[in-house]
């Protein structure tokens, strides 16, 4: 199967075969000059060399795929087609062929200006074909992670690609860069040796082949130099301090043509990290807009500080908990079946036990679910109030809300996956009070919406009989409410709970958010943490004495700031959470 996660593993060993290639190839034919051909570089080669082999008799025989019509074919013969067919066949076919082996039937001395390594790598660069494939591999790379559970962030992936296809570049002008200058040093005579690499001496003036091994830290210095050029010339910096030989006219030409694919590339990349930005910040910068249309509104209408910041706190609340998109508009984005689905799986724990509901059939309960709405509440705000009548049902999915009597003594919580006064529901006044304890999020049932699903599924018989034989529950129900809160509103239980309700009072050196306290505290620490980001590395560049008693007083006065701003953090400022000031 062409997603198993055996074809994803395959993919991955794939792609390091493909840019082990890629990189080590050209690397060995321009810079390992005399180097000779060691038995570690043909277990490496030949290892990858089998890997394209069993790929590509694994893509004509082995891996399925997706016909036109999205088919899944695994038919060998049909395979074996589609394989031919493909315009990749015949490039994994080319970059399969041996051509190093003809180093058996020529002398080693006719491949001079070459070593030996150098030309079992040049022979080996129709490996390099094989390097189109990188993109399309490293997304089935992705795509398996993304199978296997590993999250794995898109932009950072794209400026990753975006790196890497810039490094490659890089590399491989680097590799040509160096070549023709060697080649030059090689083929031309004393004093017309005209090339940028021994301009900047980094070639020997008398070239021998066969010869001794170049150092490997002359080759690293070879190597940083043509790659700093590469990568000055294709960003279009062009620093000028290394540069191809006016007088060499294959230098100058190379030079403008990598100059035109830079300019190339780094259009595509700069579109590129264009759309990425964009897509940082575009979610953020719509709620931004909603919100200050909000606080526009709310200062226009002169509207008290208080509803103000219940104003902000609500669409802080609507950014954490649904990137600030609202659950109706949130659930609008799915299909209809798919919504259903997904409602269904949160809220069937209590569906299960829901009066009426859960002894209709599926589609009726399919209705229902799709008829519910998802909302977010601020803690305190009221559902509903006693005595008001009902025209919504809740279903609490997040949070905790609290039922009061009409005097506001609290009696019962009704936690998460809970459903609460289906009895009011009926038709008839809400019996309490009910008010957030924390930020809490809901789906509601509208009775509209449940009296046409009635209607729709010519239920409205059915409900009544149900009604008729489950009077006695429902009644039991609203009777121990009731007594709950009879109880509750006697003399000496209401002298108790007023006893209760004292004011609390804030730990003595606590700081509130918004107390001078708290902003002289942190304007302290911001002011230590800029010294510290300015004296450091000004110390460290330009320090010429030892450290004055002064400047190491200031040192040890803010370390002690920063060390008290841990216990400060830990004991004495307050946070804000979402149910209130902790």
């Amino acid at each position: 199967h062409p997603h198993s996660h055996l074809a994803q593993v395959w993919f991955g060993v794939l792609l390091a075969a493909i840019l082990y290639s890629t990189v080590v190839i050209p690397f060995r034919a321009a810079f390992l000059e005399n180097h000779v051909m060691s038995w570690d570089w043909m277990l490496l080669d030949y290892t990858a060399d089998t890997i394209f082999f069993a790929d590509l008799i694994i893509r004509a025989f082995f891996l399925g795929f997706h016909d036109e019509n999205n088919n899944l074919q695994v038919d060998r013969r049909a395979i074996l087609a589609n394989c031919l067919r493909s315009g990749q066949f015949k490039w994994h076919l080319m970059a399969t062929v041996p051509a190093e082996t003809a180093m058996l039937l020529v002398p080693k001395s006719r491949f001079c200006p070459l070593g030996p390594l150098q030309a079992w790598s040049c022979l080996r660069l129709n490996k390099l074909l094989r390097s189109v494939e990188v993109p399309s591999l490293i997304h089935k790379v992705e795509t398996s992670l993304a199978h296997l559970g590993v999250r794995v962030p898109r932009n950072g992936t794209k400026v990753g690609k975006l790196l890497m296809v810039i490094l490659l570049l890089a590399h491989l002008t680097c590799c040509v860069f160096f070549a023709m200058a060697n080649f030059n040093q090689h083929s031309a005579v004393s004093g017309q040796r005209e090339n940028w690499a021994n301009d900047e001496g980094l070639l020997q003036p008398r070239p021998l082949c066969p010869g001794p091994p170049v150092p490997i830290d002359t080759v690293n210095v070879q190597y940083t130099a043509g790659l700093y050029w590469a990568m000055a010339t294709i960003s279009t910096a062009g620093y000028g301090d290394v540069t191809g030989n006016t007088k060499s006219s294959p230098e100058v030409i190379y030079s403008i043509l990598i100059l035109i694919v830079g300019m190339l590339v780094y259009s595509v990349v700069i579109a590129q990290l264009e759309g990425i930005v964009s897509q940082l910040d575009v979610t953020s910068s719509l709620h931004k807009l909603q919100t200050s249309k909000a606080n526009v509104f709310a200062q226009i209408a002169s509207l008290p500080d208080h509803l103000r910041v219940r104003i902000q706190d609500y669409y802080d609340l609507l950014w954490n908990s649904h990137l600030g998109v609202k659950g109706d508009r949130l659930l609008g984005y799915l299909p209809i079946s798919l919504k259903a689905d997904l409602i269904r799986d949160i809220v069937t724990p209590y569906l299960e036990d829901c009066f009426f509901i859960k002894d209709s059939g599926l589609d009726f309960q399919r209705y229902i679910v799709q008829s519910l709405v998802l909302e977010v509440y601020l803690p305190g705000e009221h559902l509903f109030h006693a005595g008001q009548q009902c025209g919504t049902l809740f279903f609490v999915y997040k949070g905790s809300v609290d039922l009061q009597t009409e005097a506001g003594v609290k009696f019962k919580t009704v936690a998460l996956c809970s459903m609460f006064e289906f009895s009011a529901f009926m038709f008839e006044p809400h019996l309490c009070t009910a008010v957030t304890g924390t930020r809490c999020e809901t789906f509601h049932l509208r009775m509209d919406a449940f009296l046409k699903g009635l209607r729709d599924f010519n239920l409205e018989d059915e409900f009544k009989r149900y009604l008729s034989v489950n009077e006695s529950v429902l009644s039991s129900s609203k009777a121990e409410i009731n007594k709950t809160i009879q109880n509750l509103s006697s003399s000496k239980m209401v002298k108790f709970l007023n006893a209760s309700k004292t004011m609390v009072k804030v730990t003595k050196g606590v700081f509130l958010p918004n107390s001078p306290g708290y902003f002289g505290w942190c304007l302290v620490t911001f002011l230590g943490c800029i010294y510290y980001i300015i004296s450091i590395p000004l110390k460290i560049s330009f320090a010429t004495s030892a450290t004055s008693l002064s400047a190491f007083l200031l040192d040890l006065l803010v370390d002690t700031i920063f060390v008290a701003d841990v216990y400060m953090c830990l004991r004495k400022l307050a946070v804000k959470m979402p149910s209130g000031i902790m």
